[in-house]
C-alpha cells in the first residue's frame, strides 16, 4: 500500500503543479487542460483498492488544492498574512465539496452519471461562490483561460463558467482516453480517441468564427493615470493628500489635449473627503481648477469618502475611537466635469473580511487590516454609470472587476465604456529591501482578468492602477497598450463608446443556475435512492 500512497501523493502534486503553472500569466495556460486528470486518477485508483474511500480521496484532493491555492494566490500573504492563509486553507477546503458529491454520486449511480455529475457539481460550487458573502472566486477554473483570448471569444455567450465547463469536459475526456489505453479497452480507446479532439477543437473553431467587431459609435480620447504612490508608507501617512492629487493632475496635464474627453484616476486617489460637502473640499477644488483649463473634460477618480452622523443611522456606521458617534466610510468613485453636478458611486462588491464583515453577527471583530480602510464599508445596492457628455461609463472599482455578471449590471444601467479603478500595489513592492518584496503574480492575474470582461461585454476597457498595470483593452480582449509596473506614468488612447449588448450580459451566469438546479435534483434522487436501499436491507 505504501507504493499506492506514494503514487497518489505524486498525482496530487502533479495536479497542483499543472494548475499552478496555468495561473502563471502569459506562459503555461494549456496545462489547465490536463491539470485535473491526476485528481480523476486518484479517485479511480482508490476505487480499485477500497470499497469506501471518500476520506482518502478528499485528503489527497485537499492536498492538491492547497498547493494550487498556495502557489497561485500566495501573494495575498504579503498584504495580510492571516487573510492570505485563511483564503488558501478555506478555499481549498470548499473546492473539495463538489468532489465529495461526485464520489457519492458515482458510488450510487455508477461511472456514467458519476462523471457527468462532476462538472455539474463544480459549476454549482463556482456559482454559489460568486454570490455569497464569503465570495473568493479568484481561482474559478474559467479564469485560468484569461490570457488565452484567441480561444475564448465565446465567453460573450457563456461567461467564465463556460470556460470552467470546457476545461472539465477536456480533463474528463482525456482521463477516460488514458484509462482506456491503460486497460487496453479498444472500443473505449477508439470512442474517446475521437471525442477528446472534438471536445478540444470545437470551441476553438467557434471562437475563431465569432465576429468580434462592434459598432463603434463615438470616439473618446481617454487618459489613464498611474501615480505610483507606495500604499503602506506614502499613500495614507507619508505623502500629503494634496501632493498626491497634484501628482495626478500633473500626469493628466502632460497628455491632455483639447480633444481629451476623459481622464481616469485609480482607486483611492482622493483621500478622506466628506461626501456631503464635496464642493467645499480643497482636493475637489484642485480638480475643478484643472478642469477649468479643459472644459470638455470629465475626470473619474477613486476616492475614500466619509459621511458623519449624530446617531447610528446605518448598519455599517462605525463609532470614533473616542466613543463618539458616528461615521460611514466608502471606497467610492466620483465624476467631475465643468458642470456643478458631482456623480458618486460607492463600491458594492466589497472584499470579505477586509472591506466587509460577512454575516456580521458571526464574524464581528474579525476584520483584516489591509493597510487602508478596515471594517464594513458603506456601499451602494445598485450599480451606477457615470455620464461622460452624452454617453456613459462604468466606474468598476478593483475587486468588482472579477465578477462578470456584476459588471453586466453596469451595462444594464447604460454603460458604453468600462473603466477599472484599482490599487494592486499591496501585493508586490519591487523596491523593498529589508522586508519581503511580495509577488508579482497578483497584479498580473488581475490585469489578465480584465480581458475576459472586455470579451463578455464587447466593450473597450480603460484601466487605471495606482502602481500598475494600467492600460487599454479592446472588445476582443487584446491589450492596446499598457504601462510597466511600479512606474509613474500616464497613457492616452482613443477608445469608442458602444451600446452593444451580449447574450451573457443579458442572461448572466445561466450555466451556474442550470447546474444548481441539476445538482439539487441529483442530490434529491440520490437521497431517496439511498433511503430506499437502506429500507430494503432492513
Amino acid at each position: 500500500m505504501r507504493r499506492v500512497y506514494l503514487t497518489l501523493f505524486g498525482l496530487a502534486l502533479l495536479s497542483a503543479l499543472c494548475l499552478s503553472m496555468a495561473w502563471a500569466p502569459y506562459s503555461w495556460t494549456p496545462l489547465i487542460f490536463i491539470g485535473l486528470v491526476p485528481i480523476l486518477f486518484i479517485e479511480h485508483i482508490l476505487a480499485q483498492h477500497y470499497k469506501t474511500y471518500g476520506r482518502l480521496f478528499i485528503s489527497f484532493a485537499y492536498l492538491a488544492f492547497t498547493v494550487w491555492n498556495t502557489f497561485s494566490t500566495h501573494w495575498l500573504y504579503f498584504a495580510t498574512p492571516p487573510g492570505g492563509i485563511a483564503a488558501i486553507v478555506l478555499n481549498a477546503l470548499l473546492m473539495c465539496v463538489p468532489l465529495y458529491l461526485f464520489y457519492r454520486t458515482k458510488k450510487t449511480f455508477g461511472h456514467k452519471i458519476g462523471y457527468l455529475s462532476l462538472p455539474i457539481y463544480w459549476l454549482s460550487f463556482e456559482y454559489l461562490h460568486l454570490n455569497w458573502e464569503l465570495s473568493w472566486t479568484w481561482l474559478n477554473i474559467g479564469n485560468g483561460l484569461a490570457d488565452f483570448v484567441a480561444g475564448i471569444q465565446w465567453y460573450e455567450y457563456t461567461g467564465v463558467l463556460g470556460g470552467t465547463l470546457w476545461v472539465w469536459c477536456i480533463n474528463i475526456s482525456i482521463f477516460l482516453l488514458l484509462r482506456a489505453w491503460i486497460e487496453n479497452d479498444k472500443t473505449k480507446r477508439l470512442k474517446w480517441g475521437i471525442l477528446s479532439p472534438i471536445i478540444i477543437i470545437f470551441p476553438l473553431i467557434i471562437s475563431h468564427c465569432i465576429d468580434t467587431s462592434i459598432i463603434e459609435e463615438e470616439p473618446v480620447e481617454t487618459i489613464v493615470v498611474q501615480p505610483n504612490i507606495e500604499p503602506y508608507f506614502e499613500k495614507y501617512s507619508g505623502m500629503p493628500y494634496h501632493a498626491q492629487v497634484a501628482r495626478m493632475i500633473q500626469l493628466s496635464d502632460s497628455l491632455c489635449t483639447p480633444r481629451t474627453r476623459l481622464v481616469v484616476w485609480p482607486e483611492t486617489s482622493v483621500l478622506y473627503i466628506d461626501m456631503d460637502r464635496l464642493e467645499r473640499e480643497k482636493l475637489i477644488k484642485m480638480m475643478r481648477k484643472f478642469i477649468s483649463k479643459y472644459p470638455q473634460l470629465s475626470i473619474i477618480s477613486g476616492i475614500v469618502g466619509n459621511r458623519y452622523y449624530n446617531s447610528k443611522k446605518t448598519t455599517t456606521a462605525q463609532y470614533f475611537r473616542n466613543g463618539m458617534c458616528c461615521y460611514d466610510e466608502y471606497n467610492a468613485a466620483i465624476r467631475l466635469d465643468s458642470t456643478k453636478e458631482i456623480q458618486a458611486y460607492n463600491k458594492s462588491k466589497l472584499v470579505p473580511l477586509v472591506e466587509n464583515l460577512p454575516y456580521g453577527e458571526v464574524f464581528h471583530g474579525l476584520s483584516i487590516d489591509l493597510g487602508g480602510t478596515v471594517g464594513s464599508l458603506g456601499k451602494d445596492e445598485k450599480r451606477k454609470a457615470f455620464g461622460v457628455g452624452n454617453n456613459k461609463a462604468a466606474p468598476i472599482i478593483c475587486y468588482e472587476s472579477i465578477y462578470g455578471s456584476f459588471v453586466a449590471d453596469f451595462v444594464k444601467e447604460g454603460a458604453e465604456l468600462l473603466l477599472i479603478l484599482t490599487n494592486d500595489s499591496w501585493w508586490y513592492n519591487p523596491k523593498k529591501t529589508k522586508q519581503s518584496k511580495g509577488s508579482p503574480l497578483g497584479y498580473k492575474q488581475h490585469f489578465a482578468y480584465a480581458k475576459m470582461r472586455a470579451i463578455e461585454s464587447r466593450k473597450y476597457i480603460a484601466r487605471s492602477a495606482n502602481t500598475g498595470i494600467s492600460g487599454f483593452i479592446s472588445p476582443d480582449g487584446k491589450v492596446i497598450s499598457h504601462t510597466k509596473y511600479w512606474t509613474k506614468d500616464a497613457l492616452l488612447a482613443t477608445l469608442f463608446f458602444s451600446n452593444n449588448t451580449t447574450f451573457y450580459h443579458e442572461h448572466g451566469d445561466y450555466i451556474g443556475r442550470i447546474s444548481g438546479i441539476l445538482s439539487i435534483f441529483l442530490l434529491l434522487v440520490m437521497f431517496v435512492r439511498n433511503k430506499t436501499e437502506n429500507f430494503k436491507h432492513r
